[in-house]
């Protein structure tokens, strides 16, 4: 039984003695720098090249390099199998560069580049010229698909004049079929380039570009964030604890700071950034909660749309009926977004002028707080369409090219009474020029303001309502007494907030009557509102009440918390002013059956 272990040892002991025979051998045969040295250069002979080297040498280091110790030429590293070269001596006449080269994003762009030189692979240059070849093609149909588009809005416009109902919705109906089309053709005329994937890929997206939005979107959707939330959402029982089903359309994010504890050292290192971005299931301090989180929101529609946020805790117990209830700790409806203005955060003073924020606060003696955030889309005014959102942009570009219009009729009457001097009532003007200047300075800041699409939340109110695509909703405020007890399902069917149109959960080429052999992937899953509703309960689907809280489209966030000793100051600071009690709970205490044997001795 021995025989096995016997055999290796005895393999190993050739092994270990036939090296080290082989070691002596090289170590008695090998020749020292010296030798080799002495052999290379003559007694007698010193040949310039070699003199020269070992002036230089004793000049830098003090010592002849005929004079000095061999220096080895390689060193065993630590980890086996493997060997380091000694450490090169650094120039001191070289600085070394410790700037660090800038970030890519959209402040700081930069080009594409290929990545090897014209003829070096031919291949890839011919697979360049193909690529190049098909985007000019498709470029030209799109063109020519869009002339055709111009030609029915004349059309349409002719037909709406004299009340032609009837022609005019099929005009309308073949107008939306051209732009889908128009779409679909500007986003694969780009999509396959190599600089338009390389700009999205390097944070350069240019939300105006449809191409540029279709694969941010494909992105979110397809490299894991949103699959990431719907698996956090629904695995922690969010969905169906507080709405049947959910399909989100936005990327929603949040930012909070660091912890106390290491906010000094963060903020020592990364320059003063002391926020984080939470992902979805997060564990989070009550500290880092404590004032208003950051909500940025990523759009993939062009349109400005409104949306109703609201922030809410399922996990609040409730005595009464010995179970859990919810909390409503923030809500702000109509905040407009679209993909043009996602770049910055929404603002804490907008979100907070609606129901305030109350800080989170788990109790004392209870589990982990899911406390999630939706965006809620709000409905649309008629439909969220192609042609909706042609609209929106031609009503915004005849608004903007009259308060232009307004702007140089102030500008010349400013100018007049800055040359001309009159009567002192009307300051250098007529009293009809007068008057007309004062109409034009108070429609400035109203009816007449510029709308930039880049910038909705700095609109007027008046031209908010009138030129966003979603219906402007007059939620009123919740007062404090309500928070607790929010039945936010109920809420979804009482303001219309599901996107119960079929149009909010359509993709690019799907769902629709156009071809989808034109599509490439990604976007939405193109499911009908009813096939989504059909997911629920197992297959089975609900009750007509429940269907309309299904929310098609919006977004959603999720973080978590646990009581620690830092809540009770926040309780007191935010939620104790209006004289509630920081309710405190504990677990019923288990009964230990051995507890009268505790202090019985064992053995006598």
């Amino acid at each position: 039984m021995f025989v096995l272990p016997l055999r290796r040892t005895c393999h190993a002991t050739r092994l270990t003695a036939a090296t080290a025979a082989a070691r002596r051998s090289v170590s008695a045969t090998a020749p020292t720098l010296a030798e080799t040295v002495e052999e290379t250069v003559p007694k007698n002979a010193a040949p310039a090249s070699v003199l020269n080297k070992a002036q230089a040498t004793k000049s830098s280091s003090g010592v002849s390099p005929l004079h000095a110790k061999p220096r080895p030429l390689a060193s065993a590293s630590r980890k086996r199998g493997r060997i380091s070269s000694p450490p090169k001596p650094i120039d001191p006449s070289i600085t070394p560069n410790t700037k660090r080269r800038p970030r890519i994003s959209l402040d700081q762009p930069r080009k594409w580049n290929r990545p090897i030189p014209a003829g070096v692979i031919p291949a890839y240059d011919e697979a360049l010229k193909i690529i190049m070849r098909d985007s000019e093609e498709l470029t030209r149909e799109a063109k020519k698909v869009g002339r055709e588009i111009q030609a029915l809005e004349t059309g349409a416009e002719d037909l709406e004049a004299k009340g032609y109902i009837e022609k005019l919705q099929s005009t309308l109906d073949e107008m939306e079929h051209l732009r889908e089309r128009h779409h679909i053709l500007s986003v694969q005329s780009q999509i396959n380039v190599p600089s338009v994937r390389w700009t999205v890929d390097n944070a350069q997206l240019d939300p105006s570009n449809p191409a540029h939005l279709h694969l941010g979107e494909q992105r979110w959707r397809g490299e894991g964030d949103l699959d990431l939330l719907m698996e956090r959402i629904y695995q922690m029982k969010v969905i169906p604890d507080l709405l049947p089903a959910i399909h989100p359309s936005l990327d929603l994010h949040v930012t909070v700071p660091y912890p106390l504890d290491k906010q000094f050292k963060r903020s020592m290192k990364s320059g003063g950034k002391s926020i984080i971005r939470v992902e979805p299931g997060d564990f989070l301090s009550p500290t880092q909660t404590a004032r208003v989180p950051g909500l940025w929101a990523h759009a993939w529609h062009s349109d400005v749309r409104l949306y109703t946020m609201v922030m809410i805790d399922p996990d609040v117990p409730d005595e009464q009926t010995r179970s859990f209830t919810t909390y409503l700790h923030w809500m702000k409806p109509n905040i407009p977004i679209s993909a043009i203005s996602s770049r910055a955060a929404l603002p804490p003073a907008l979100l907070n002028s609606h129901t305030t924020y109350v800080p989170p606060h788990p109790q004392k003696g209870t589990p982990y707080h899911r406390y999630t955030i939706f965006l809620l889309p709000q409905p649309a005014k008629s439909t969220y369409s192609r042609n909706t959102e042609a609209k929106f942009f031609k009503d915004l570009a005849k608004h903007n090219a009259e308060c232009e219009k307004s702007s140089g009729r102030i500008r010349e009457l400013l100018i007049k009474k800055a040359e001309t001097k009159g009567e002192a009532n009307t300051e250098g003007l007529s009293t009809a020029e007068f008057e007309e200047l004062k109409t034009l300075l108070k429609q400035s800041t109203t009816t007449h303001a510029d709308l930039p699409v880049s910038s909705p939340l700095s609109w007027p109110l008046p031209l908010l309502k009138e030129y966003t695509t979603s219906k402007w909703l007059d939620i009123p405020v919740v007062p404090d007494t309500e928070r607790r007890g929010f039945n936010l399902r109920k809420f979804v069917r009482e303001w219309g907030l599901s996107g119960f149109d079929d149009t909010t959960l359509k993709d690019v080429g799907r769902g629709g009557s156009v071809d989808n052999s034109l599509v490439g992937g990604g976007g939405t899953s193109g499911q009908s509102l009813t096939a989504l509703r059909a997911q629920v309960n197992g297959g089975k689907g609900l009750d007509v009440e429940n269907n309309r809280a299904i929310v098609a489209g919006g977004g959603v966030h999720m973080f978590r918390e646990v009581w620690d000793e830092t809540v009770s100051g926040v309780f007191e600071a935010s939620v104790a002013k209006g004289g509630e009690v920081e309710e405190k709970y504990a677990l019923p205490k288990k009964v230990d059956r051995y507890e009268g044997l505790k202090g019985v001795r064992k053995y006598i």
